[in-house]
């Protein structure tokens, strides 16, 4: 049975026990109606799927990578003319720190009073008022894209979109955190609602980091002085320099921005397309002046961080939209300890001048007395 038949069956994956995730979310999702879109079943395959498949599409539903098609045989003759794009190294992930229990996966996804049932009958046999949807509970997934408010999951091979909007970021531990501390490879809870129109997309509610660890920092800053063969500064806007020590297993991720290209029938302006690509790199990708999020255990005394992942590159979050803004900062952090170093000089120059003032005329003074007592 095909993916796509078995999530609108609302059929359960997996079964497992649920994670705590579920416990923290206090409200309901309520999902807007997208039942004014325009849909239609089509024939297609894309980057991460090589292989023809039908599904309905809704809206603007293109994205990077992804062709389609009104017959089979066309996605066949399409996908046989496709070259085999190069293999590149992927993220492998994130999993250190994490629990036996908490690396169990798991996806359900269950109708709350039968939505698909009320897209069949094109009316809902419910009271008014009670609003169909589909609760969607995931345990973790491997993050494989990281925009602004967007993330890209998999699970059993099943590639998932996850709307972060009115989303609850928290790390392992529920602390809150900031979509500039994912990363690609980190494995994750999402509790959410399915969209109405698109089974491959999330509208989450509550998204929690399982690798994000509890004595774990994550340092967001500029690219010093570079030390061969495993070592770097960062130079960070507010707290000053961290001296990064990159280990044998610290995972260094470049992400990079994919620009979409439009269709005839769908403008740029309407494209939902992936946003960035993410790979893994190594120590001689780093460059000094770049921007880089270093997430590792920090010591505070020594002012040194043992990285376990450094993400380069640039990609939606705000943190890397903003890195020309980061480096200004920086360079101003840089230049007022630099005048008040400068200032400290001056000051012991100052100092060191008065002394000898003071000493010349004790000199002085001493001399005086000598003469009035008669040189004796």
């Amino acid at each position: 049975m095909k993916k796509h038949i078995i999530v609108s069956m609302a059929v359960i994956l997996v079964a497992s026990s649920l994670p705590a995730l579920i416990s923290a979310q206090t409200s309901t999702p309520t999902p807007e109606s997208n039942s004014n879109l325009q849909c239609q079943n089509l024939w297609w395959f894309d980057n991460d799927h090589q292989s023809c498949s039908q599904k309905q599409f809704c809206g603007a539903y293109m994205y990077f990578g992804l062709r389609t098609f009104e017959s089979q045989d066309e996605c066949g003759a399409a996908l046989a003319s496709t070259p085999t794009s190069t293999a590149v190294p992927t993220p492998q992930p994130i999993v250190k720190g994490i629990s036996e229990n908490e690396l169990h996966q798991s996806l359900d996804i269950k109708e709350i009073r039968g939505l698909r049932v009320c897209q069949e009958l094109e009316r809902c046999p419910f009271n008014v008022g009670e609003k169909p949807y589909i609760e969607t509970l995931i345990k973790a997934a491997k993050v494989s894209e990281v925009a602004g408010d967007y993330l890209k999951i998999s699970i059993f091979g099943i590639a998932y979109g996850v709307d972060l909007k009115e989303a609850k970021l928290v790390r392992q531990y529920w602390a809150n955190s900031e979509i500039d501390e994912f990363s690609v490879g980190d494995l994750i809870n999402v509790f959410g609602y399915l969209d109405e129109s698109d089974n491959y997309l999330i509208h989450a509610k509550t998204v929690r980091d399982l690798s994000l660890q509890k004595n774990r920092g994550v340092f967001k800053g500029v690219i010093g002085t570079i030390t061969l063969p495993d070592s770097f500064v960062l130079q960070t806007a507010e707290a000053g320099d961290y001296n990064v020590l990159v280990l044998d297993d610290s995972k260094i991720i470049k992400s990079e921005i994919i620009a979409c290209t439009p269709t005839l029938t769908v403008p740029q302006s309407e494209i939902k397309c992936s946003s960035s690509t993410s790979t893994a790199a190594t120590f001689n990708d780093l460059k000094t002046g770049d921007t880089a999020i270093v997430r590792g255990v920090w010591d505070s005394t020594a002012q040194k961080i043992q990285a376990e992942s450094i993400i380069i590159g640039s990609d939606s979050r705000p943190f890397f939209q903003n890195a020309d803004k980061v480096k200004e900062q920086v360079q101003k952090r840089i230049g007022n300890m630099l005048n008040q170093m400068e200032k400290k000089i001056e000051s012991r120059e100052t100092l060191k001048s008065r002394i000898q003032e003071l000493q010349n005329r004790i000199n002085d003074m001493l001399m005086q007395l000598k003469l009035r007592s008669g040189g004796k």
